[in-house]
């Protein structure tokens, strides 16, 4: 018998967690808040009734016979009095009863407890008072008083009252009638005399017949077999929890009962029913407990992440703290099993007990990132030995996050001929479509996906399908939108008619589960990580600072950092989740980028036993976060808005980055893979460029610089320049490429150059070839090169061209050249012989005409010109230069800036063309002093010398 109570008791637990429970209230539960019962109800109506009617049993015939008597407002105002109406406040059997979430709530009471209990829990509960009401519910849960409510004055107690229910109440007896058909329903506070339960089930039973669910009636009593057999021909299991049973059980598990303030024995016993319907667990311990849970769902979803507190037992969580390393929940099992583990016998019957179950949850902590729970390591290095037969094969993610196309390639071929398993697997090919930037036919993938879960009843499944396609909705706009063979305005408007929410409410899932989903519908996770990932971050720069003037700090702060983004990392990815694509994650991202950027360019201070927590070198893990989920223009203000100069490396971050490189280049001479590199050509062109921006700032010098130029010249496009002209820079002045990428991807920005953005870049290479005696063929004359005038374009090409090009562009520059300003730049920067005495003597007239696209015309050409006059090389100019100067009070500071004597002259932008040493003498001037203060803190152009001026000063 005990086992049959206990598997009652499992089904109403899996009802509640699926969203299928029904709670029917009695007047029992009331009777706790001290609501008389029924019988003493109709006992005070009786006694202002003639004494002939004392003998009277049929109670709805009193009632009849009250309110025909006395007229309906006497009538209902003596119910109200009788049943306390406003005097009375809900007891903790209501708590217990909103505790186990059910779908809806039905009650034939006609207090308002159950509704000033919902107010009180904050709980969304539609109130059905009359049928008027069901047509505008605004919530999926429902509370029917399907007797009336004193507020309406509707309600159902008379003879008549009972007769004329269908005719008074047809929506909510049919509402109610039909949820016998698909709910668990289970009575609560009836007796088995109960009139309006018999008059329910009978009417009920009529309807459905053999269609009914079966019925569960809580009682507290010991059932005789003859009654049981009764009940069960009538569709009724008795769940017989006695007082002892129940005590027993609650005592067994642990479970904390407060001091409830219940009086009555019934009332008492029926809270503890409840509460051990609610607490209950088939496993006697926690290990079996989350063995269970989790093994349940795994073929669908198998990272919860901070998703795990809907699953641990509550009596099992003090508090949730989900942290770098594990968790902190003070649990008392991990207390007495941690203290239990310390000795051998303690171990060796640990082992015996739970065997396998051991390396399984130790598997699912490491998916989830816990390493640890309280004080009990979890993941020891026993199993990070094992950890390669743990996860013995390769999978499509970490070939995308290695460039590796062509192994990608294959594997994916391979799971595409897959038969389908309706399990979590049969999402990764679409979910690598999504990475890949294949969205139109991830979204076709997807679909199908969804119908084929939707049949086979796999409903977690059916949602993250569902998840995905609403996710991926603009990627696929994006992706369509220069095809005319599809229409993709009306896939991306049926996508956004899909209500996710409305969706999951109506999935019967497990409720835990349930609950992760609202949480990823909700972003609710993604703002909690947001929000303590941006003061994490901002604490790092803080430490930082303090470092530089010689302080330390040791604490955790850039590890729970970390443990942001891989908490949204392996959500995603273990998943098939597509939930890094909004805002949230991206800022996340962008935070946790920062703060491992920051922490390691913090300056070590202390010593070997307290020193500053940092990350020393940043490994393939950190480099997987800095190269794959953020944008590159967002990486370069991490950059400039934190100073970051010099990153460091660890061996391991080098050789992640050098296989990117290598698998890239095998994959661009690779036919089978190409097309899969360049689905999405945005996302490699991102790639490619964070790794050069991080390389550009690093110290490894074992990376294969020279293998990316290949890579860029594939992936070229012209807007690459413009937004990473000078990273490319960068990396052309620090690593030279190959003779033949040098030509070819000089080749591509001559094919589309329409700026100035690649001039140095282009200058860089050409300078290159020159040195290895090199030209461009492919230039026969300068009508080869689109100058369009642009002037610095044809002098970054000049230093590859032929000796005779050289000379005909010698003399295209002085004839074409009507400023000063571009001759002088040329002519020095460029090192292109133009100034020659006729020249100069022509241009020197007018010297700051014809230029209006750059600021600080005379202090750049007066700059240029006095290197010029410093040359002994070129003596033959400085004649005329120092004409120049008896004219030009600019070009004369900047000769001799320390023996100008005209102080008040000097302008802001002169000072700031001097070397740092003479301009620490001059700014010992107050009155420069102050012009210099005023200018870098008010004006456009000196704000971008303040870093410099202010050190100075």
């Amino acid at each position: 018998m005990e086992n049959i109570q206990l598997s009652n008791i499992l089904h109403i637990q899996e009802a509640s967690k699926q969203g299928k429970l029904v709670m029917f209230v009695g007047a029992g539960v009331s009777a706790n808040s001290g609501v008389p019962m029924w019988s003493e109800l109709i006992q005070g109506l009786k006694k202002e009734l003639p004494d002939s009617l004392k003998n009277e049993t049929d109670d709805l015939k009193i009632a009849q016979l009250y309110k025909d008597s006395r007229g309906y407002k006497e009538y209902i105002e003596k119910i109200k009095e009788l049943l306390l109406h406003g005097k009375i406040a809900p007891n903790p059997i209501h708590d217990a009863i909103l505790e186990l979430a059910p779908c809806h709530i039905i009650t034939t009471n006609y207090d308002d407890l159950i509704e000033q209990n919902i107010e009180q829990k904050f709980m969304q509960y539609h109130i059905i008072r009359k049928d008027e009401d069901l047509p505008y519910t605004q919530y999926q849960n429902m509370l029917i008083k399907m007797h009336g409510d004193f507020n309406v004055g509707n309600i159902v107690l008379t003879e008549n009252d009972y007769y004329n229910y269908n005719n008074n109440f047809p929506l909510i007896n049919a509402f109610v009638k039909s949820l016998f058909a698909s709910k668990l329903i289970l009575f609560i506070g009836f007796s088995f005399n109960d009139m309006n339960l018999k008059i329910l089930l009978n009417s009920v039973s009529n309807i459905l017949k053999e269609n009914m669910q079966r019925i569960y009636l809580l009682t507290n009593k010991d059932i005789d077999s003859i009654q049981r057999n009764y009940y069960e021909k009538k569709g009724i299991n008795i769940v017989e929890l006695t007082p002892e049973f129940v005590n027993e059980k609650i005592k067994m598990q642990s479970i904390n009962i407060d001091d409830i303030g219940l009086t009555s024995q019934y009332g008492i016993a029926l809270y503890k029913q409840l509460v051990l319907i609610k607490q209950y667990r088939q496993e006697n311990d926690l290990i079996d407990y989350l063995y269970k849970r989790i093994k349940s769902y795994e073929d669908e979803i198998k990272v919860l992440g901070n998703g795990l507190k809907y699953i641990f037992p509550e009596e099992e969580i003090s508090f949730w703290n989900y942290h770098s390393s594990g968790l902190q929940i003070h649990s008392p099992y991990i207390k007495n099993l941690t203290k239990k583990l310390q000795t051998y016998t303690g171990r060796k019957e640990f082992i015996n007990k739970y065997n396998g179950k051991i390396f399984y949850l130790r598997k699912q902590a490491y998916l989830n990132r816990i390493f640890k729970i309280d004080n009990l390591k979890i993941v020891n290095t026993t199993f990070y030995r094992k950890l390669k037969k743990l996860f013995p094969t390769t999978t499509g993610i970490e070939l995308f996050y290695e460039l590796d196309y062509i192994n990608l390639s294959n594997y994916l071929k391979k799971i595409r001929h897959q038969v389908k398993k309706y399990n979590i697997e049969d999402l990764e090919l679409p979910y690598l479509l999504y990475k890949l930037g294949d969205y139109y036919q991830a979204y076709l993938m997807y679909k199908d996906l969804a119908n084929e879960n939707w049949k086979k009843q796999r409903y977690i499944l059916y949602f993250i399908c569902m998840h995905n396609i609403h996710a991926i909705r603009y990627g696929i706009k994006i992706q369509l939108m220069n095809r005319s063979d599809i229409d993709h305005e009306k896939i991306v408007k049926d996508i956004e008619r899909i209500d996710l929410q409305d969706v999951l409410i109506k999935l019967p899932i497990d409720k835990s589960i349930k609950h992760v989903l609202e949480d990823l519908l909700s972003y609710r996770f993604h703002s909690i990580n947001l929000v303590e990932s941006d003061i994490l971050k901002e604490d790092l720069s803080g430490q930082r600072v303090s470092a530089e003037k010689g302080g330390f700090s040791s604490n955790s702060k850039i590890f729970l950092l970390e443990h942001k983004s891989y908490q949204e990392l392996d959500f995603c990815n273990e998943n098939f989740i597509i939930c890094d694509n909004n805002n949230y994650s991206k800022d996340i991202y962008y935070n946790v980028a920062a703060g491992i950027l920051i922490s390691n360019v913090t300056k070590s201070n202390g010593d070997r036993f307290f020193g500053q927590t940092k990350i020393d070198e940043l490994s393939k893990e950190h480099l997987l976060i800095l190269i794959f989920h953020i944008q590159n223009e967002n990486l370069l203000k991490i950059y400039k808005r934190y100073n970051i100069e010099n990153i460091i490396l660890s061996e391991n971050g080098c050789s992640f980055i050098n296989s990117i490189i290598r698998n890239a280049n095998e994959s661009i001479n690779n036919n089978n893979s190409m097309n899969y590199l360049i689905i999405n050509r945005d996302s490699v062109c991102n790639i490619i460029q964070n790794i050069i921006s991080i390389i550009n700032k690093s110290n490894c010098e074992n990376i294969n610089y020279s293998d990316l130029y290949p890579i860029i010249n594939h992936i070229w496009d012209n807007t690459y320049f413009m937004r990473f002209g000078k990273d490319i820079t960068n990396l052309i002045y620090k690593h030279k490429p190959k003779i033949n990428d040098a030509i070819f991807l000089i080749n591509n920005i001559m094919s589309v150059h329409n700026d100035d953005n690649s001039n140095n870049a282009t200058f860089l290479l050409c300078s290159y070839l020159n040195a290895q005696n090199v030209t461009i063929d492919n230039i026969k004359s300068l009508n080869d090169i689109k100058i369009n005038d642009d002037y610095f374009y044809l002098a970054s090409l000049y230093p590859a061209l032929s000796e005779n090009l050289k000379k005909e562009a010698i003399l295209w520059f002085r004839e074409n050249l009507n400023a000063l300003y571009y001759a002088a730049l040329i002519h020095s920067n460029y090192r292109i012989p133009i100034l020659d005495v006729a020249t100069l003597s022509m241009l020197i007239e007018e010297p700051f005409n014809n230029v209006s696209k750059y600021k600080q015309i005379e202090e750049t050409v007066c700059a240029v010109l006095v290197l010029i006059r410093k040359d002994t090389k070129q003596q033959e100019l400085h004649p005329i230069l120092d004409q120049f100067g008896t004219v030009n009070e600019c070009f004369n500071f900047l000769i001799n800036p320390l023996h100008f004597k005209n102080k008040q002259m000097i302008k802001p932008t002169w000072l700031c063309r001097c070397e740092d040493d003479i301009l620490k003498e001059l700014l010992k001037d107050e009155v420069l002093r102050n012009k210099m203060k005023t200018y870098i803190k008010e004006d456009y152009w000196g704000k971008l010398e303040y870093e410099r001026i202010w050190k100075i000063l």
